[in-house]
């Protein structure tokens, strides 16, 4: 079993590590408290109990009365205090750094073949040794991660507990929350940052800049984006909410919404989502994609192609984009 090595990068992650197994990023669980709750209160005993008293895995009211509510094992390790610290069994508060520390720890204790980890304390180290075993120990141990804020090492840290609990015959479930609805997609397209897309833009090699329904005054400081856009040309902007950006803009197009448009994302397990438009749209305000393929045509000074069409267009992204099954 292959094990990443321990080494430290700066960053603002914090994480979370949830038993019975789980290992969460604080930022990925805060908006699925109700479903982290769920994990907590209704544990796999519940179910045992209740089927050795011939009670139907149905009768949800039978089941907590009989289970009493017994809960699993739930770790929590975060920089700050957390709205989950009331159903946790421990929590851990420290640095980033420290806090990837103890996952390596977690991992090396469940896998002695995984790196060790030599400068832990004495509490710390007993808080490693104890959610090993209660992730050693889970019929089906569950590690939550979140990517928010891009720190590497809490990401190798909890491969390596997956990898541990691998070696030890367990089938980890491994689950990524990201930041936003698509951001898998963007990834795999490889979108790049607004930090590159500013330096560009300093750089005098773009003079047009298109936002496609984002406000970037939410992304970055009110002078770092004031500058940005003051350094371009023309602003283009897409959206269906007014804002901050929308008011800077030299052209402002109107976007129909989520509910008003037919299009595909990439959800948190990496698959093609469809969804459709449950209202109707009146002109002039079109789908996105829509007016993209506009602009493009009259830049281009040609007539609209199949890929003007939705299914086309998706057949195109197929076809194009390496991750989405394209040629290499």
């Amino acid at each position: 079993m292959n094990f990443f090595d321990i080494r430290f990068l700066n960053s603002e992650l914090y994480t979370s590590v949830l038993s019975t197994g789980v290992c969460a990023n604080s930022s990925s669980y805060k908006r699925n408290k109700t479903f982290l709750n769920a994990i907590a209160t209704r544990s796999t005993s519940d179910f045992v109990i209740a089927e050795k008293n011939g009670i139907p895995l149905w009768h949800d009211d039978a089941v907590r009365t009989k289970g009493d509510h017994v809960k699993t094992p739930l770790f929590i390790a975060t920089i700050k205090d957390d709205k989950l610290d009331d159903i946790a069994e421990r929590v851990y508060r420290a640095s980033p750094q420290e806090i990837a520390r103890l996952g390596f720890a977690i991992a090396s204790c469940i896998d002695g073949n995984a790196p060790k980890v030599n400068d832990l304390n004495k509490s710390e180290s007993e808080l490693a040794e104890q959610i090993g075993k209660e992730l050693a120990g889970a019929k089906n141990p569950l590690i939550l991660s979140g990517v928010h804020h891009g720190n590497e090492e809490i990401i190798n840290a909890i491969a390596n507990i997956a990898a541990a609990l691998s070696s030890a015959g367990k089938m980890a479930n491994l689950s990524f929350v990201f930041p936003e609805c698509n951001s898998v997609g963007s990834a795999m397209m490889s979108g790049k940052s607004l930090d590159e897309a500013i330096a560009i833009v300093h750089s005098g090699k773009v003079e047009t800049v298109i936002v496609l329904e984002n406000d970037l005054y939410l992304r970055a400081d009110n002078k770092t984006i004031d500058q940005f856009f003051d350094k371009c040309k023309q602003l283009v902007v897409l959206d269906h909410l007014p804002g901050k950006t929308t008011l800077k803009a030299d052209i402002l197009i109107p976007a129909g919404t989520f509910a008003e448009s037919t299009g595909t994302l990439v959800n948190n397990e990496g698959r093609a989502q469809r969804f459709y438009a449950a209202l109707p749209l009146k002109f002039p305000v079109l789908d996105s994609w829509k007016w993209i393929k506009y602009l493009e045509e009259i830049n281009q000074n040609r007539e609209s192609s199949k890929q003007s069409d939705f299914e086309g267009l998706v057949k195109s992204l197929s076809e194009s984009v390496l991750h989405y099954g394209g040629e290499k």
